[in-house]
């Protein structure tokens, strides 16, 4: 992931999340939360890429999903169960 990439290629990411408001403790989890934090703004960013599809195509999904069975063997062996 990039956010790996980011830590292992010696971005200062305490000081990167210190410019955005945040604060990392300087400890043996350090890397780790510091790569979790940049997995979670990189999720937050995409946000704006990722809300209009889904509002989107949800009533559209939610429409074929609702459909009764088409008829046939399918509705056939369903309505047995």
């Amino acid at each position: 992931p990039p956010s790996d990439q980011l830590v292992d290629n010696g971005v200062d990411v305490a000081s990167l999340l210190g410019k955005v408001g945040l604060s990392v403790a300087k400890d043996s989890t350090g890397e780790n939360a510091g790569t979790f934090a940049i997995a979670y703004a990189i999720h937050k960013a995409a946000s704006p890429i990722r809300f209009p599809p889904t509002v989107a195509l949800t009533p559209v999904v939610a429409k074929y999903l609702g459909k009764e069975p088409a008829t046939g063997e399918d509705a056939d062996s369903s309505s047995e169960q």
